[in-house]
Protein backbone atom coordinates (compact mmCIF):
# COMPACT_ATOMS: atom_id res chain seq x y z
CA UNK A 1 0.00 0.00 0.00
CA UNK A 2 2.57 2.21 0.87
CA UNK A 3 4.44 2.18 -2.39
CA UNK A 4 1.49 2.13 -4.58
CA UNK A 5 0.85 5.52 -2.52
CA UNK A 6 3.86 6.80 -3.26
CA UNK A 7 4.07 5.76 -7.06
CA UNK A 8 0.27 7.69 -7.09
CA UNK A 9 1.31 10.93 -5.45
CA UNK A 10 4.24 11.09 -8.08
CA UNK A 11 2.30 10.23 -11.01
CA UNK A 12 -0.86 12.53 -10.07
CA UNK A 13 0.96 15.68 -9.37
CA UNK A 14 2.76 15.19 -12.50
CA UNK A 15 1.51 18.10 -14.66
CA UNK A 16 3.29 17.28 -17.53
CA UNK A 17 1.82 13.84 -16.88
CA UNK A 18 -2.03 14.43 -16.29
CA UNK A 19 -3.63 13.36 -19.65
CA UNK A 20 -1.63 10.15 -19.75
CA UNK A 21 -2.61 8.57 -15.70
CA UNK A 22 -6.30 10.70 -16.24
CA UNK A 23 -8.66 8.34 -13.83
CA UNK A 24 -5.64 7.24 -12.18
CA UNK A 25 -6.73 5.91 -8.38
CA UNK A 26 -3.95 4.32 -5.72
CA UNK A 27 -5.46 1.11 -6.17
CA UNK A 28 -5.74 0.93 -9.94
CA UNK A 29 -1.72 1.87 -10.81
CA UNK A 30 -0.04 -0.72 -11.93
CA UNK A 31 -3.33 -1.47 -14.43
CA UNK A 32 -3.48 2.29 -15.51
CA UNK A 33 0.68 1.54 -16.29
CA UNK A 34 0.07 -1.00 -18.32
CA UNK A 35 -3.26 0.75 -20.20
CA UNK A 36 -0.75 4.01 -21.43
CA UNK A 37 2.36 1.33 -22.06
CA UNK A 38 -0.24 -1.00 -24.36
CA UNK A 39 -1.80 2.48 -26.02
CA UNK A 40 1.72 4.32 -26.87
CA UNK A 41 2.66 0.68 -28.07
CA UNK A 42 0.03 0.53 -30.77
CA UNK A 43 -0.51 4.33 -31.70
CA UNK A 44 2.68 5.68 -31.01
CA UNK A 45 5.74 3.38 -31.10
CA UNK A 46 8.50 5.97 -31.94
CA UNK A 47 7.31 8.55 -29.45
CA UNK A 48 6.93 7.20 -25.99
CA UNK A 49 9.22 9.88 -24.10
CA UNK A 50 6.18 10.65 -22.30
CA UNK A 51 5.63 7.46 -21.22
CA UNK A 52 8.69 6.43 -20.23
CA UNK A 53 9.06 9.70 -17.79
CA UNK A 54 5.81 8.11 -16.25
CA UNK A 55 7.07 4.47 -15.88
CA UNK A 56 10.45 5.48 -14.47
CA UNK A 57 8.94 7.88 -12.16
CA UNK A 58 6.60 5.42 -10.53
CA UNK A 59 9.89 3.22 -10.53
CA UNK A 60 11.50 5.50 -8.85
CA UNK A 61 8.97 6.88 -6.35
CA UNK A 62 8.60 3.06 -4.85
CA UNK A 63 11.87 2.37 -4.89
CA UNK A 64 12.94 5.51 -2.92
CA UNK A 65 9.55 4.75 -0.66
CA UNK A 66 10.69 1.19 0.10
CA UNK A 67 14.95 2.64 1.09
CA UNK A 68 13.07 4.81 3.15
CA UNK A 69 10.75 2.79 5.24
CA UNK A 70 12.90 -0.64 5.17
CA UNK A 71 12.35 -0.93 9.29
CA UNK A 72 8.99 -0.37 9.19
CA UNK A 73 6.32 -3.20 9.36
CA UNK A 74 5.09 -2.99 6.41
CA UNK A 75 8.36 -3.97 4.87
CA UNK A 76 9.00 -7.13 7.01
CA UNK A 77 8.55 -9.81 3.98
CA UNK A 78 8.80 -13.48 4.18
CA UNK A 79 9.08 -14.96 0.76
CA UNK A 80 7.03 -17.95 0.02
CA UNK A 81 8.10 -20.92 -1.20
CA UNK A 82 7.06 -21.66 -5.00
CA UNK A 83 5.19 -24.43 -4.45
CA UNK A 84 3.10 -22.27 -1.91
CA UNK A 85 3.13 -18.95 -3.61
CA UNK A 86 -0.60 -17.25 -2.68
CA UNK A 87 -3.00 -16.26 -6.08
CA UNK A 88 -5.54 -14.46 -4.24
CA UNK A 89 -5.82 -11.13 -5.63
CA UNK A 90 -4.81 -9.84 -1.89
CA UNK A 91 -1.51 -11.79 -1.80
CA UNK A 92 0.96 -10.05 0.57
CA UNK A 93 3.46 -8.80 -2.05
CA UNK A 94 4.88 -5.56 -1.99
CA UNK A 95 3.47 -2.98 -4.82
CA UNK A 96 6.31 -4.24 -7.45
CA UNK A 97 5.57 -7.67 -7.26
CA UNK A 98 2.48 -7.45 -8.41
CA UNK A 99 1.81 -9.77 -11.49
CA UNK A 100 0.48 -6.52 -13.86
CA UNK A 101 3.60 -4.50 -13.41
CA UNK A 102 5.57 -7.26 -13.86
CA UNK A 103 4.03 -7.43 -17.40
CA UNK A 104 4.68 -3.83 -17.57
CA UNK A 105 8.39 -4.05 -16.96
CA UNK A 106 9.06 -7.10 -19.25
CA UNK A 107 7.18 -5.27 -22.20
CA UNK A 108 9.21 -2.15 -21.63
CA UNK A 109 12.17 -4.09 -21.86
CA UNK A 110 11.54 -6.11 -25.02
CA UNK A 111 10.94 -2.88 -26.34
CA UNK A 112 14.14 -1.18 -25.39
CA UNK A 113 16.17 -4.54 -26.57
CA UNK A 114 14.40 -3.89 -30.09
CA UNK A 115 15.56 -0.28 -29.82
CA UNK A 116 18.20 0.34 -27.81
CA UNK A 117 18.83 3.75 -28.62
CA UNK A 118 15.29 4.95 -27.41
CA UNK A 119 16.68 4.80 -23.73
CA UNK A 120 19.16 5.55 -21.51
CA UNK A 121 22.04 3.07 -19.73
CA UNK A 122 20.29 4.50 -16.23
CA UNK A 123 16.70 4.04 -17.47
CA UNK A 124 17.62 0.30 -18.51
CA UNK A 125 19.24 -0.47 -15.47
CA UNK A 126 16.70 1.07 -13.08
CA UNK A 127 13.60 -1.70 -14.77
CA UNK A 128 15.87 -4.28 -14.81
CA UNK A 129 16.73 -3.90 -11.60
CA UNK A 130 12.92 -3.63 -10.37
CA UNK A 131 12.31 -6.80 -12.54
CA UNK A 132 14.59 -9.12 -11.30
CA UNK A 133 14.09 -7.59 -7.28
CA UNK A 134 10.39 -8.28 -7.95
CA UNK A 135 10.33 -11.97 -9.51
CA UNK A 136 13.38 -12.69 -7.02
CA UNK A 137 10.81 -11.98 -3.88
CA UNK A 138 8.09 -13.96 -5.93
CA UNK A 139 9.95 -17.16 -6.80
CA UNK A 140 8.02 -17.02 -10.06
CA UNK A 141 10.00 -17.76 -13.43
CA UNK A 142 13.36 -16.01 -11.45
CA UNK A 143 15.76 -18.04 -13.76
CA UNK A 144 14.13 -17.06 -16.82
CA UNK A 145 14.25 -13.70 -16.17
CA UNK A 146 17.97 -13.52 -15.19
CA UNK A 147 18.83 -14.45 -18.93
CA UNK A 148 16.13 -12.39 -20.34
CA UNK A 149 16.49 -8.91 -18.22
CA UNK A 150 20.59 -9.03 -17.44
CA UNK A 151 21.49 -9.08 -21.29
CA UNK A 152 20.36 -5.65 -21.35
CA UNK A 153 21.93 -3.61 -19.11
CA UNK A 154 24.30 -1.47 -21.44
CA UNK A 155 27.13 -1.37 -18.59
CA UNK A 156 28.90 -4.74 -18.38
CA UNK A 157 30.82 -3.68 -14.71
CA UNK A 158 26.66 -3.32 -13.77
CA UNK A 159 25.65 -6.54 -15.73
CA UNK A 160 28.75 -8.45 -13.54
CA UNK A 161 27.50 -7.17 -10.17
CA UNK A 162 23.59 -7.91 -10.66
CA UNK A 163 25.11 -11.82 -12.46
CA UNK A 164 26.47 -11.80 -8.98
CA UNK A 165 23.92 -10.52 -6.78
CA UNK A 166 21.11 -12.52 -8.29
CA UNK A 167 23.67 -15.44 -8.87
CA UNK A 168 23.40 -15.99 -12.73
CA UNK A 169 26.50 -17.70 -13.18
CA UNK A 170 26.01 -18.03 -16.77
CA UNK A 171 26.56 -14.51 -17.03
CA UNK A 172 29.70 -14.17 -14.56
CA UNK A 173 31.23 -16.95 -17.08
CA UNK A 174 30.71 -15.06 -20.16
CA UNK A 175 31.84 -11.62 -19.03
CA UNK A 176 34.61 -12.70 -17.30
CA UNK A 177 35.28 -14.69 -20.46
CA UNK A 178 35.16 -11.35 -22.74
CA UNK A 179 36.76 -9.17 -20.16
CA UNK A 180 39.56 -12.08 -19.33
CA UNK A 181 42.32 -8.85 -19.29
CA UNK A 182 40.32 -6.61 -16.54
CA UNK A 183 40.02 -7.51 -12.94
CA UNK A 184 37.03 -6.11 -12.33
CA UNK A 185 35.91 -9.31 -13.71
CA UNK A 186 37.98 -11.94 -12.09
CA UNK A 187 36.38 -15.01 -10.81
CA UNK A 188 39.03 -16.68 -8.49
CA UNK A 189 37.94 -14.59 -5.58
CA UNK A 190 34.40 -15.89 -6.27
CA UNK A 191 34.93 -19.59 -6.18
CA UNK A 192 35.74 -19.79 -2.70
CA UNK A 193 32.11 -17.61 -1.58
CA UNK A 194 28.80 -18.44 -1.34
CA UNK A 195 27.22 -21.84 -2.27
CA UNK A 196 29.31 -24.68 -4.28
CA UNK A 197 26.79 -24.41 -6.88
CA UNK A 198 28.38 -21.06 -8.23
CA UNK A 199 31.73 -22.92 -8.32
CA UNK A 200 30.44 -26.10 -9.64
CA UNK A 201 28.96 -24.31 -12.81
CA UNK A 202 32.02 -22.03 -13.67
CA UNK A 203 34.26 -25.23 -14.11
CA UNK A 204 31.46 -26.83 -15.77
CA UNK A 205 30.77 -23.72 -18.14
CA UNK A 206 34.25 -23.48 -18.90
CA UNK A 207 34.93 -26.90 -19.64
CA UNK A 208 31.72 -27.11 -21.61
CA UNK A 209 33.33 -23.93 -23.98
CA UNK A 210 36.33 -25.77 -24.26
CA UNK A 211 38.63 -23.39 -21.89
CA UNK A 212 39.68 -26.43 -19.88
CA UNK A 213 43.21 -23.97 -19.19
CA UNK A 214 40.67 -21.59 -17.22
CA UNK A 215 38.65 -24.42 -15.46
CA UNK A 216 41.79 -25.98 -14.37
CA UNK A 217 43.29 -22.90 -12.90
CA UNK A 218 39.71 -21.69 -10.95
CA UNK A 219 39.70 -25.15 -10.20
CA UNK A 220 43.00 -24.74 -8.07
CA UNK A 221 40.05 -22.85 -5.63
CA UNK A 222 38.28 -25.32 -4.71
CA UNK A 223 40.62 -28.28 -5.70
CA UNK A 224 37.82 -30.95 -3.20
CA UNK A 225 35.20 -29.79 -6.11
CA UNK A 226 37.51 -30.24 -9.16
CA UNK A 227 38.46 -33.63 -8.07
CA UNK A 228 35.32 -34.71 -8.02
CA UNK A 229 34.27 -33.43 -11.52
CA UNK A 230 37.38 -35.13 -12.67
CA UNK A 231 36.35 -38.37 -11.03
CA UNK A 232 32.97 -38.25 -12.11
CA UNK A 233 31.35 -40.14 -14.98
CA UNK A 234 30.17 -37.02 -17.24
CA UNK A 235 31.64 -35.29 -19.92
CA UNK A 236 32.77 -32.23 -18.27
CA UNK A 237 35.48 -34.89 -16.89
CA UNK A 238 36.49 -36.68 -20.45
CA UNK A 239 37.18 -33.30 -21.89
CA UNK A 240 39.47 -32.18 -18.73
CA UNK A 241 41.49 -35.60 -17.97
CA UNK A 242 43.23 -35.49 -20.84
CA UNK A 243 44.78 -32.25 -19.66
CA UNK A 244 44.88 -32.86 -16.35
CA UNK A 245 49.08 -33.31 -16.51
CA UNK A 246 49.00 -29.99 -18.16
CA UNK A 247 47.58 -28.47 -14.87
CA UNK A 248 49.61 -30.81 -12.87
CA UNK A 249 52.89 -29.28 -14.50
CA UNK A 250 52.13 -25.73 -13.51
CA UNK A 251 51.83 -27.07 -9.91
CA UNK A 252 55.69 -28.33 -10.60
CA UNK A 253 54.60 -31.45 -10.07
CA UNK A 254 56.17 -33.39 -12.44
CA UNK A 255 55.66 -36.95 -11.11
CA UNK A 256 51.82 -36.50 -11.52
CA UNK A 257 52.43 -35.35 -14.58
CA UNK A 258 54.12 -38.22 -15.79
CA UNK A 259 51.78 -40.67 -14.21
CA UNK A 260 48.76 -38.49 -15.94
CA UNK A 261 50.29 -38.79 -19.12
CA UNK A 262 51.14 -42.75 -18.78
CA UNK A 263 47.41 -43.12 -17.30
CA UNK A 264 45.82 -41.58 -20.96
CA UNK A 265 48.16 -43.98 -22.79
CA UNK A 266 46.50 -46.95 -20.70
CA UNK A 267 43.18 -45.91 -20.80
CA UNK A 268 43.00 -44.11 -24.01
CA UNK A 269 43.99 -47.47 -26.11
CA UNK A 270 41.31 -49.41 -24.35
CA UNK A 271 38.43 -47.20 -25.01
CA UNK A 272 39.05 -45.26 -28.27
CA UNK A 273 41.79 -45.97 -29.91
CA UNK A 274 44.17 -42.69 -29.87
CA UNK A 275 46.30 -42.37 -32.32
CA UNK A 276 49.88 -43.53 -32.74
CA UNK A 277 51.41 -40.31 -32.88
CA UNK A 278 49.15 -39.35 -29.79
CA UNK A 279 50.43 -42.05 -28.08
CA UNK A 280 54.17 -40.74 -29.29
CA UNK A 281 53.64 -37.46 -28.08
CA UNK A 282 51.86 -38.41 -24.54
CA UNK A 283 55.07 -40.93 -23.72
CA UNK A 284 57.53 -38.34 -24.83
CA UNK A 285 56.46 -35.87 -23.03
CA UNK A 286 55.84 -38.34 -20.18
CA UNK A 287 59.68 -39.15 -20.06
CA UNK A 288 59.85 -35.16 -20.54
CA UNK A 289 58.52 -34.56 -17.08
CA UNK A 290 59.79 -37.59 -15.47
CA UNK A 291 63.42 -36.39 -16.30
CA UNK A 292 61.87 -32.77 -14.83
CA UNK A 293 61.20 -34.35 -11.85
CA UNK A 294 64.54 -35.91 -11.53
CA UNK A 295 62.97 -40.12 -10.87
CA UNK A 296 62.77 -40.87 -14.72
CA UNK A 297 65.58 -43.39 -13.54
CA UNK A 298 63.83 -44.30 -9.96
CA UNK A 299 60.24 -44.98 -10.77
CA UNK A 300 61.20 -48.35 -12.85
CA UNK A 301 57.76 -49.23 -13.23
CA UNK A 302 56.65 -45.96 -14.86
CA UNK A 303 60.33 -46.45 -16.37
CA UNK A 304 59.35 -49.81 -18.04
CA UNK A 305 55.96 -48.62 -19.02
CA UNK A 306 57.42 -45.58 -21.08
CA UNK A 307 60.17 -47.52 -22.41
CA UNK A 308 58.12 -50.82 -23.72
CA UNK A 309 55.50 -48.30 -25.17
CA UNK A 310 57.90 -46.55 -27.08
CA UNK A 311 59.73 -49.49 -28.30
CA UNK A 312 55.81 -50.90 -29.64
CA UNK A 313 55.41 -48.02 -31.89
CA UNK A 314 58.96 -47.89 -32.96
CA UNK A 315 58.11 -51.69 -33.85
CA UNK A 316 54.90 -50.32 -35.31
CA UNK A 317 56.80 -48.35 -37.95
CA UNK A 318 58.83 -51.00 -38.86
CA UNK A 319 57.04 -53.77 -39.51
CA UNK A 320 53.23 -51.69 -40.41
CA UNK A 321 54.56 -48.27 -42.02
CA UNK A 322 54.96 -44.75 -40.27
CA UNK A 323 50.82 -44.01 -40.56
CA UNK A 324 50.53 -41.72 -37.35
CA UNK A 325 46.76 -41.81 -37.88
CA UNK A 326 46.75 -45.55 -36.90
CA UNK A 327 45.82 -46.57 -33.67
CA UNK A 328 49.38 -48.40 -31.19
CA UNK A 329 48.67 -52.24 -32.45
CA UNK A 330 48.79 -54.04 -29.04
CA UNK A 331 52.13 -56.34 -28.71
CA UNK A 332 50.97 -59.56 -29.43
CA UNK A 333 49.36 -58.18 -32.80
CA UNK A 334 52.43 -57.06 -33.63
CA UNK A 335 54.65 -59.96 -32.34
CA UNK A 336 52.44 -62.11 -34.91
CA UNK A 337 53.25 -59.65 -37.79
CA UNK A 338 57.37 -59.66 -36.87
CA UNK A 339 57.16 -63.78 -36.42
CA UNK A 340 55.28 -64.19 -40.19
CA UNK A 341 57.74 -61.31 -41.68
CA UNK A 342 60.69 -63.13 -40.24
CA UNK A 343 59.21 -66.41 -41.33
CA UNK A 344 58.31 -64.66 -45.14
CA UNK A 345 61.87 -63.17 -45.16
CA UNK A 346 64.41 -64.38 -47.77
CA UNK A 347 67.32 -62.30 -46.93
CA UNK A 348 69.36 -63.10 -43.41
CA UNK A 349 70.33 -59.73 -42.71
CA UNK A 350 66.14 -58.95 -42.63
CA UNK A 351 65.15 -61.93 -40.81
CA UNK A 352 67.44 -60.52 -37.80
CA UNK A 353 66.12 -57.83 -37.97
CA UNK A 354 62.37 -58.67 -37.69
CA UNK A 355 63.38 -61.04 -35.20
CA UNK A 356 65.39 -58.15 -33.28
CA UNK A 357 61.98 -55.89 -33.70
CA UNK A 358 60.26 -59.15 -31.91
CA UNK A 359 62.13 -59.03 -29.30
CA UNK A 360 61.45 -55.86 -28.30
CA UNK A 361 57.82 -56.74 -28.72
CA UNK A 362 58.38 -59.51 -26.02
CA UNK A 363 60.23 -57.19 -23.74
CA UNK A 364 57.05 -54.90 -23.96
CA UNK A 365 54.25 -57.91 -23.71
CA UNK A 366 53.30 -57.57 -19.55
CA UNK A 367 55.12 -59.53 -16.69
CA UNK A 368 58.28 -61.95 -16.61
CA UNK A 369 56.75 -64.89 -17.73
CA UNK A 370 54.80 -63.39 -20.51
CA UNK A 371 58.33 -61.96 -21.25
CA UNK A 372 59.55 -64.97 -21.82
CA UNK A 373 57.23 -67.00 -23.22
CA UNK A 374 57.11 -64.11 -26.25
CA UNK A 375 60.63 -64.34 -26.29
CA UNK A 376 60.80 -68.18 -26.46
CA UNK A 377 58.29 -67.82 -29.79
CA UNK A 378 60.90 -65.41 -31.34
CA UNK A 379 63.92 -67.72 -30.90
CA UNK A 380 62.26 -70.73 -31.71
CA UNK A 381 61.18 -69.02 -35.36
CA UNK A 382 64.90 -68.33 -35.57
CA UNK A 383 65.87 -71.71 -35.50
CA UNK A 384 63.16 -73.22 -37.58
CA UNK A 385 64.12 -70.29 -40.09
CA UNK A 386 67.30 -72.33 -40.64
CA UNK A 387 66.31 -76.31 -39.30
CA UNK A 388 68.27 -77.44 -42.65
CA UNK A 389 71.74 -76.01 -41.67
CA UNK A 390 71.19 -77.35 -37.76
CA UNK A 391 70.11 -80.63 -39.13
CA UNK A 392 73.40 -81.00 -41.06
CA UNK A 393 75.80 -79.76 -38.44
CA UNK A 394 74.06 -81.92 -35.82
CA UNK A 395 74.37 -85.16 -38.18
CA UNK A 396 78.19 -84.42 -38.83
CA UNK A 397 79.93 -85.22 -35.25
CA UNK A 398 83.12 -84.49 -36.28
CA UNK A 399 82.43 -80.73 -36.05
CA UNK A 400 84.41 -79.13 -33.54
CA UNK A 401 82.08 -76.67 -31.26
CA UNK A 402 84.69 -74.12 -31.27
CA UNK A 403 84.04 -73.75 -35.56
CA UNK A 404 80.69 -74.12 -35.65
CA UNK A 405 80.18 -71.59 -33.09
CA UNK A 406 81.45 -68.96 -35.83
CA UNK A 407 79.01 -70.33 -38.34
CA UNK A 408 76.61 -70.35 -36.20
CA UNK A 409 76.80 -66.40 -35.46
CA UNK A 410 78.22 -65.39 -39.24
CA UNK A 411 75.27 -67.29 -40.91
CA UNK A 412 72.00 -67.94 -39.33
CA UNK A 413 69.28 -65.80 -38.47
CA UNK A 414 69.48 -67.27 -34.41
CA UNK A 415 72.96 -66.10 -34.36
CA UNK A 416 73.14 -63.18 -36.10
CA UNK A 417 69.92 -61.98 -34.09
CA UNK A 418 72.08 -63.18 -30.73
CA UNK A 419 74.88 -60.90 -31.65
CA UNK A 420 72.72 -57.67 -31.87
CA UNK A 421 71.25 -58.27 -28.60
CA UNK A 422 74.94 -58.53 -27.27
CA UNK A 423 75.53 -55.75 -28.76
CA UNK A 424 72.67 -54.01 -27.44
CA UNK A 425 71.99 -51.81 -24.16
CA UNK A 426 71.58 -54.24 -20.79
CA UNK A 427 67.80 -53.54 -20.93
CA UNK A 428 67.41 -55.99 -23.65
CA UNK A 429 69.43 -59.22 -21.97
CA UNK A 430 66.02 -60.34 -20.41
CA UNK A 431 65.17 -61.44 -23.80
CA UNK A 432 68.46 -63.00 -24.48
CA UNK A 433 68.20 -66.36 -25.33
CA UNK A 434 70.32 -68.29 -22.36
CA UNK A 435 71.09 -71.63 -21.21
CA UNK A 436 68.96 -72.48 -17.60
CA UNK A 437 65.68 -74.88 -16.38
CA UNK A 438 62.49 -75.71 -18.08
CA UNK A 439 61.29 -72.36 -17.13
CA UNK A 440 64.17 -70.19 -19.24
CA UNK A 441 63.87 -68.96 -22.42
CA UNK A 442 65.73 -71.87 -23.68
CA UNK A 443 63.76 -74.41 -21.68
CA UNK A 444 60.67 -72.58 -23.41
CA UNK A 445 62.33 -73.04 -26.81
CA UNK A 446 63.48 -76.36 -26.76
CA UNK A 447 60.07 -77.54 -25.66
CA UNK A 448 58.57 -75.85 -28.67
CA UNK A 449 60.73 -77.49 -31.22
CA UNK A 450 60.60 -80.76 -29.61
CA UNK A 451 56.79 -80.70 -29.50
CA UNK A 452 57.17 -79.64 -33.40
CA UNK A 453 59.58 -82.34 -34.46
CA UNK A 454 61.65 -84.21 -32.17
CA UNK A 455 63.42 -86.25 -34.66
CA UNK A 456 64.56 -83.35 -37.27
CA UNK A 457 66.12 -81.54 -34.27
CA UNK A 458 67.16 -84.38 -31.28
CA UNK A 459 67.28 -82.11 -27.80
CA UNK A 460 70.80 -83.27 -26.40
CA UNK A 461 72.67 -81.69 -29.71
CA UNK A 462 70.81 -79.18 -30.75
CA UNK A 463 71.32 -77.69 -26.83
CA UNK A 464 74.88 -78.35 -27.00
CA UNK A 465 75.21 -76.41 -30.30
CA UNK A 466 73.18 -73.37 -28.98
CA UNK A 467 75.15 -73.02 -25.75
CA UNK A 468 78.28 -73.14 -27.89
CA UNK A 469 77.27 -70.14 -29.05
CA UNK A 470 75.25 -68.83 -25.95
CA UNK A 471 77.61 -70.09 -23.41
CA UNK A 472 81.30 -69.49 -23.60
CA UNK A 473 82.54 -71.86 -21.01
CA UNK A 474 80.98 -74.71 -23.19
CA UNK A 475 83.13 -73.24 -26.48
CA UNK A 476 86.46 -75.43 -25.67
CA UNK A 477 83.98 -78.44 -25.75
CA UNK A 478 85.68 -81.08 -28.74
CA UNK A 479 81.90 -82.20 -30.36
CA UNK A 480 78.73 -82.07 -30.12
CA UNK A 481 78.03 -85.44 -28.15
CA UNK A 482 80.05 -84.52 -25.21
CA UNK A 483 78.38 -85.13 -21.34
CA UNK A 484 75.08 -85.11 -21.03
CA UNK A 485 72.38 -82.64 -21.15
CA UNK A 486 69.74 -82.17 -18.24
Amino acid sequence: IGQELAVYQTLHGDAGNKGLFEGLTPETVAAKLGHVQAYFLEHSPMDQGRWCDGLLGALEAAQSFRLEHAGDLYDVFEPYPSSSMPTAPDAPVLWTHSAKLQVVLRTQLEQWGKRSESATNDNVELVVRVLLASYQETHAEYGKMKAFAIPLVRDDRVAFDLSKEHAWHEGLCSLALKHKRDSYFVLKPLMKEGSPERAIFVLKWFTKEGYYGTAYRLGEEVPQLLEGLLGSNTEYAKKLKPLRWLHATHQNEYHLAADYLMEQVATGNKEEDISMEKTEFLVSMAKLCAKCDGDYGAATKRRKKMDSTTDLIQAQKMLLGDDASEPLKSASYLLGVALKKLADTGTLDEAANYAFVGLAIAKATGDKDQILASAARVWSATIQKDAAKFQDWIANESNSLTSLRQQVLDSTVFGRTWQMIQDSSVEHHIVQYDGGDRSSIEGLVLQDLMERDRAALPKAPLTRLLRSVTTIELIQAKSLVVGPIM
